[in-house]
């Protein structure tokens, strides 16, 4: 693995992402998918899409504010990343400027990777049309993308969509913190070449329903919708749901560690590059101890301060 640092963003070489194809080792938590329904369509759906399924890689963008770096302007320094879903290793930082913000700095965090054949996803912040087509006209790649209220006519046309447009569904359940949490989603191609975004292949509705693991009641339940570039022949439902499940580990398996067990939201460091090569310095060892299989990070680093040989091993030194 060779870092490279270019106009000030570090980069995981692409070398990296093409292991990540061949190699997925990613462990499922305990309790993870304790259950799953799946309707005669999603039986013949997904075995003929198996073989196409493996083809697909998916890589998670996200921001992320240090809050403990606070300018003399007030505002804190803002990091902006891509992660790949599989093995969780960063592949690419930068930092967002205060006078911009993460839509501008998503052509630059990407540019510069090879993305054939991956899929890009996103919140809804990124549902942009100028995204869209970089990703798939420039990039040859292609996108899952989050949809709410800050794109209003494409959000009206899905969220709108007569029951009869969608497929049927597909669920996943998971049991673990007193609660069941099932995941159904729904897709539909009827709105391809209907809308003025560009590149939909699908449309993608997500309902999650929480329930009490003693009592069976509902504790809560809400709709997410989404775009994406992949067609039916391309993604099963199963794959599409795991994509959007995948995204958010960006959020729980880079951005709650490095606060959570590395203190990164404490740390006051702010003067010039500082907080982002600190920054960097923590993505790069999650991420080497992820691709040498540690699923603890807080576990790895303390078995590395006590023997730093072991650290060392882990750099082949």
């Amino acid at each position: 693995m060779r870092a490279l640092n270019a106009g000030g963003t570090v980069r995981i070489t692409s070398q990296l992402v093409g292991a990540s194809r061949s190699d997925d080792k990613e462990k499922k938590p305990q309790n993870d998918l304790a259950e799953q329904h799946k309707d005669a369509d999603d039986e013949e759906s997904t075995t003929k899409s198996d073989t196409l399924d493996t083809e697909l890689f998916g890589v998670a963008v996200d921001g992320k504010s240090l809050r403990g770096a606070i300018k003399q302007d007030g505002r804190c320094v803002h990091l902006f990343s891509a992660m790949t879903h599989t093995e969780r290793v960063v592949i690419a930082q930068n930092e967002v400027s205060h006078k911009t913000n993460e839509i501008k700095a998503f052509r630059p965090l990407l540019e510069d990777m090879d993305l054939s054949g991956v899929v890009v996803t996103a919140d809804a912040m990124h549902a942009q049309r100028d995204h869209a087509e970089f990703l798939v006209t420039e990039k040859h790649a292609d996108f899952v993308l989050q949809v709410k209220e800050n794109q209003p006519s494409l959000y009206n046309a899905i969220s709108t969509l007569e029951e009869t447009a969608f497929s049927q569904h597909y669920s996943e359940t998971n049991k673990g913190h007193g609660r069941y949490e099932t995941r159904s989603i729904r897709v539909s191609s009827a709105l391809d070449g209907l809308l003025s975004f560009p590149h939909v292949a699908q449309v993608i509705r997500i309902e999650r329903t929480v329930d009490d693991l003693k009592t069976g009641d509902e504790l809560s339940t809400e709709t997410a919708y989404y775009v994406t570039s992949l067609e039916e022949t391309r993604a099963s439902k199963a794959k599409l749901l795991g994509f959007i499940r995948q995204h958010w580990g960006i959020e729980n398996a880079l951005h709650w560690v490095r606060d959570a067990t590395m203190g990164e939201d404490r740390s006051k460091v702010r003067s010039g590059s500082a907080p982002r090569a600190l920054a960097t310095l923590r993505n790069l060892v999650i991420s080497i101890l992820r691709l040498a299989g540690v699923t603890n990070i807080a576990k790895g680093l303390r078995s590395g301060s006590r023997n730093p040989a072991r650290a060392l091993a882990l750099l082949a030194l």
